[in-house]
């Protein structure tokens, strides 16, 4: 039995260093892309791709409205209800709604641009216009990684967000120079998020073609209306969860912005890197979450609360396993590190220790938020994360004007540790499971 475990918990942590690996060649390659772009490419054109990148990233992140994370979730509750073909329908239904919002997006901003209101300078209204007509093929290439990875598909689904992804771009940005075209950079871009939603697409349409001949007949055509999820399912579902992300990224945000306007840009280059450096722990962590989140969605709503209970301490034991050495080199060695930056970055080495205490909090209460989500309590993280957006706030606004950006880092780790043990011990209370290392 004991070895039967283990041999588990191998294979388990098999996945979880294939999917941290391809994760940091994705990381590698997206920083790679954009070495080239500043070899290559002038200072505007750098700032005008760097700016469509976030833009994209922004308005992706509303298109989608949290349909990408919900995909998982009922790809497990459908598999656990004995429907798993009925993703098919969940799949095209989430296209709409992405086709949908990222439409209004589009028709909201090509009548501020067909009107010029010369609000915006010219050269912006343009990179606008690019990330607007781009959203939609970005969100649908978000939304099928998490598609493929639903439907069994774990390394293709990261092979696809990872190297496919920034490959694209790679190569873009190299035959633009090749042919000295440099002015179609941003097109560019939008045209490698067009042939990835394309090779996503197709590569999701052959997998549900799979699925349907592979169902077994007395589940092919089983049919409940109890188990039937319409528009408004999916949407109740879904947009919770972009509140969620959406204050994250403010939370991400907010203390560079009021650090920004109370010091320096040089402190908020510090910062910047700071945050950056404490936040590559959590490329495990959204590994762990890529492995699990479908499980935890099958074996909550199948009852089986023994799997339930062993993906869940898999997940945690892995986490920790793998991110733990990284943590223990940030407390012991942060100016070295932040040498690495240059020599004046290793003033900010308090900041870094105060950053990574709060990520270490982060690494041992595990995939709590997914927890949450997959099991139909959305609404709940939500409240959560949007109470510790109000104690992020209260805490920047006192801590920074003094403090700077040791303010700024006491602000993050404590809103940071605040969620996490909130959510840790909402999970608890009601289902008495402990989101948290057991060091037994």
């Amino acid at each position: 039995m004991v070895f039967r475990q283990k041999l588990k918990m191998g294979a388990f942590l098999k996945s979880g260093l294939l999917v941290v690996f391809l994760k940091g060649i994705g990381a590698g390659l997206s920083f790679f892309s954009l070495v080239l772009v500043t070899k290559f490419f002038n200072k505007e054109l750098v700032g005008q791709f760097n700016y469509l990148n976030s833009m994209l990233i922004l308005l992706s992140s509303i298109a989608v409205l949290g349909t990408q994370d919900a995909f998982l979730k009922f790809a497990g509750k459908l598999e656990a209800e004995g429907n798993f073909y009925k993703v098919r329908d969940i799949y095209f239904k989430k296209v709409g709604i992405i086709l949908v919002t990222s439409s209004i997006l589009l028709g909201a901003y090509l009548l501020f641009y067909v009107f010029d209101f010369q609000i915006l300078d010219k050269n912006l209204e343009k990179v606008l216009l690019k990330a607007f007509l781009g959203v939609f093929f970005l969100s649908l290439s978000i939304l099928n990684f998490r598609a493929i990875r639903g439907l069994k598909q774990l390394m293709a689904s990261e092979i696809f967000g990872n190297l496919v992804r920034y490959g694209l771009v790679i190569v873009m940005v190299y035959a633009i120079h090749v042919f000295g075209v440099y002015n179609y950079l941003l097109d560019g871009v939008i045209l490698a998020l067009i042939l990835l939603a394309t090779t996503t697409s197709l590569y999701v349409f052959r997998l549900l073609q799979n699925l349907k001949k592979d169902t077994p007949i007395h589940l092919r055509h089983k049919t409940d209306s109890n188990n039937s999820y319409g528009f408004k399912d999916i949407i109740k579902t879904s947009y919770p969860m972009t509140i969620s992300f959406l204050t994250m990224l403010i939370m991400q945000s907010a203390d560079v912005i009021i650090l920004e306007h109370y010091h320096s840009f040089n402190i908020v280059a510090y910062y910047g890197v700071i945050v950056k450096v404490s936040s590559v722990t959590s490329i495990v962590l959204l590994a762990v979450n890529s492995i699990v989140a479908p499980d935890i969605a099958k074996y909550f709503y199948s009852g089986e609360r023994d799997k339930l209970l062993s993906i869940i301490n898999k997940s945690i034991k892995m986490n920790v396993y793998l991110t733990i050495p990284v943590l223990i080199m940030l407390f012991l060695i942060p100016k070295t590190i932040l040498g690495f930056f240059g020599t004046a970055y290793t003033e900010a080495y308090i900041s870094l220790l105060i950053c990574t205490f709060g990520q270490f909090i982060n690494v041992f209460s595990g995939s709590v938020g997914v927890y949450l989500n997959m099991t139909g309590r959305q609404f709940i993280f939500q409240r959560i994360l949007l109470v510790a957006l109000v104690l992020n706030l209260i805490l920047n606004i006192y801590f920074i004007p003094d403090y700077g950006m040791n303010g700024a880092a006491v602000s993050t780790a404590i809103s940071m540790i605040f969620w996490n043990l909130l959510a840790v011990y909402y999970v608890y209370r009601k289902d008495k499971i402990l989101f948290f290392y057991n060091f037994k």
